[in-house]
């Protein structure tokens, strides 16, 4: 992948980390509505805590992909928190999306793992 592409890639995955982060911050129910029943019963009594773990993980992987450090393994764990989404949440119309971001994400880990990047 050439050099400026790469970093454009990064950046953005970035900032949308960073804006679905805030979202989740600003109205954790919403976005715990979103889970499947099954999963909702299962997490019910910590749905708060929950959604603020999810929150300062994205928060997390959007600060990282931005300042450009421990890429892969960011990357590794953004693929994981948005398979966990995906089984969470089900089939829906914000599925392609997440397809998407994983595709973005592999290619962050994949391309960070065979550079110098830690």
């Amino acid at each position: 992948m050439k050099h400026y592409s790469y970093h454009i890639l990064r950046v953005g995955l970035g900032i949308t980390f960073l804006w679905i982060g805030i979202l989740i911050l600003q109205n954790p129910a919403l976005w715990f509505s979103s889970m499947l029943p099954w999963a909702q019963n299962a997490f019910g009594q910590f749905q708060h805590p929950i959604m603020y773990a999810v929150a300062g993980l994205d928060l997390l992987v959007g600060l990282l992909l931005l300042v450009d450090a421990f890429l892969w393994l960011v990357a590794l764990i953004g693929i994981i928190h948005l398979i966990t989404a995906l089984v969470a949440s089900g089939i829906n119309a914000t599925t392609v999306h997440d397809l998407a971001l994983i595709a973005a994400l592999m290619t962050i880990y994949l391309e960070s793992k065979s550079n110098k990047y830690f």
